[in-house]
């Protein structure tokens, strides 16, 4: 009598890598397995495994398949984004650079916050949070900043203001799309840990979201300042940072410039070294120069016409933003 021995697979939370993996083969829909191990220096039983475990998450007919060395993939761009707003909390292995981003935030905008409590709504040991603190402590140190603990309270970061609203909106702005009203929304590829830090943001803001908006808009309005959309959603995300910071009694507190070239002055803020700073920053952004083009009807009839032959004959899909 023969025995069999049945193997059973765990499903495991889907991580970063994975999801970077996704990505690209949802762009290129093919990939040879020695290009991915030479791409992300690991190994091919690794590969395989991350493939298998993308597998479990992935419906039976968009399931990735190795065939002759390749990873073959027939997932669309609107099936990559839906799977990623599916992925729940639970269902999302944090590396810990997600983690470090996720307190960072949360006691940019807070303050302090209690990190055994942060710890435990995110389903993580004590034994993380002591290898965590390590590695947050040697980045703050990196970028002049440390921790500080508050009796009964959290822990508090403390150091360089300026490079700290520096560091807080750029993991910040990956996560943040404006609309065409300037409005913030959720980037639709978020994954679980950063659909978290949008919705720590838009609940600091959301009471002086429409005032702040409006107070950027006229701002650039007022100065013709034609700036591209990265930069206006830095200015946006800097401005309502400063905001809360103020409030918190944290300010800027800038050497002296002189060896600076001037920026210009505008007046943002009611105090004199927060407009230093935000004037930097402001110059320091990408601009937009408006180009007047020779006008000619011959060759604006035969762009049009190549644009419509091009429309009616391409074999690529395209959506809407509303649709996808």
């Amino acid at each position: 009598m023969l025995i069999y021995k049945r193997w059973v697979v765990k499903k495991l939370s889907i991580n970063h890598f994975e999801l970077k993996l996704l990505n690209d083969l949802q762009e290129r829909r093919e990939i040879s397995l020695d290009l991915l191990m030479e791409k992300y220096k690991k190994g091919l039983s690794t590969i395989k495994r991350n493939i298998e475990n993308l597998n479990f998450y992935l419906s039976k007919d968009k399931q990735l398949k190795i065939y002759r060395g390749k990873v073959i993939s027939t997932i669309s761009y609107k099936d990559k984004i839906e799977f990623v707003q599916k992925l729940k909390i639970n269902e999302y292995s944090l590396k810990k650079e997600e983690r470090a981003a996720i307190i960072l935030i949360q006691v940019f905008l807070n303050d302090y916050i209690n990190l055994s409590k942060v710890y435990e709504e995110m389903g993580l040991s004590l034994t993380t949070k002591k290898k965590d603190s390590k590695y947050l402590r040697a980045y703050l140190n990196e970028n002049n900043l440390a921790v500080k603990t508050i009796p009964r309270k959290g822990i508090k970061i403390y150091g360089d203001e300026g490079r700290f609203r520096i560091l807080t909106a750029q993991r910040l702005i990956s996560v943040i799309e404006l609309d065409e009203n300037d409005v913030i929304y959720s980037r639709q590829a978020n994954n679980p840990i950063e659909r978290k830090l949008f919705e720590f943001f838009k609940k600091s803001v959301e009471k002086s979201e429409e005032k702040n908006r409006k107070k950027i808009q006229e701002f650039i309005r007022n100065n013709n300042l034609n700036m591209d959309y990265a930069s206006k959603k830095l200015l946006y995300i800097y401005y309502n940072l400063s905001l809360i910071r103020q409030k918190q009694n944290c300010c800027i507190n800038i050497a002296d410039k002189n060896h600076l070239p001037a920026a210009n002055p505008y007046t943002i803020f009611p105090n004199k070294k927060e407009n230093i700073f935000i004037n930097y920053l402001i110059a320091s952004l990408n601009y937009d120069k408006t180009i007047k083009f020779p006008q000619n009807e011959n060759i604006r009839d035969i762009t049009n016409f190549l644009i419509t032959f091009i429309e009616e004959r391409i074999n690529t899909k395209f959506y809407l933003k509303t649709k996808i």
